[in-house]
């Protein structure tokens, strides 16, 4: 029985905690996702929150600890994200938020998504790690073109040009117009495209556009994120109603 497995004191952090646990996976981050959630991949029902898939071979150092560390815990439950998909100072406050939901997803929700949470010392080593790699922002976002801020920062904050090579602009940009798509972008306009090449002083190459196949934010996949949350809140609602009847029997 539930009242036997959830003791009061769960109960009570759980009702302390639930709004914030809702609030955090509803809206500012890739949480309560997962590649098999119910049935369903939260991944493809969230595109805009979820990291999109990534070469690990992509990553910094992709066989050392950092990566490994990055792949193994933040793969549990969406794609593992890049270094370059927040600042040194986002990676903080993300790594908080994810705790936070990794802790409550192990102790109330592991029947629907087992977690393993990291030890201190690896949790440690993955934020020294992310931070090592960050993206690295514009120090004058208003200098940068209109273009370049809509298109290089609509899922992060604009990078600085000098950030990387030039000669590896036309493959991040492919890379991130394939992106699009996938995190329910809008296609990127070739007029806005030819001015981010111009403000980053690169010959402009034919770069990646939508998949024709995938319509950008499926309804569909916007309807299932509910579906996929709604065990989630039985469980809470049960755990609920069980603490408050013992609680009002002791009453």
């Amino acid at each position: 029985m539930l009242s036997s497995v959830v003791p009061r004191r769960g109960a009570a952090l759980l009702v302390k905690f639930l709004p914030r646990i809702l609030l955090v996976g509803l809206t500012a981050s890739p949480v309560w996702a997962g590649h098999d959630w119910g049935g369903l991949d939260l991944c493809r029902a969230f595109p805009e929150r979820m990291p999109p898939p990534l070469d690990p071979m992509l990553l910094p150092d992709p066989e050392g600890t950092g990566a490994r560390l990055l792949g193994y815990y933040c793969g549990q439950c969406h794609h593992a994200p890049g270094p370059g998909q927040h600042s040194a100072a986002e990676w903080a406050d993300v790594l908080a938020r994810m705790g936070l939901v990794m802790e409550a997803t192990a102790r109330f929700a592991a029947q629907f998504r087992p977690v393993v949470l990291p030890e201190p010392e690896d949790w440690a080593a993955l934020l020294v790690y992310l931070q090592s790699h960050a993206l690295r922002p514009l120090a004058r976002p208003a200098e940068a073109p209109p273009a370049y801020r809509a298109l290089c920062g609509d899922c992060h904050a604009a990078p600085d040009p000098a950030a990387y090579p030039a000669a590896s602009w036309p493959k991040l940009l492919a890379r991130m117009t394939d992106y699009r798509p996938a995190m329910a972008r809008p296609a990127a306009d070739p007029a806005d495209q030819a001015q981010v090449f111009t403000f980053l002083g690169v010959q402009q190459v034919l770069v990646g556009g939508p998949d024709p196949a995938r319509p950008d934010a499926p309804s569909t996949e916007r309807y299932g994120r509910w579906l996929a949350l709604g065990p989630v809140f039985a469980l809470v609602l049960l755990g609920l109603a069980r603490w408050g009847r013992g609680y009002g029997k002791r009453a």
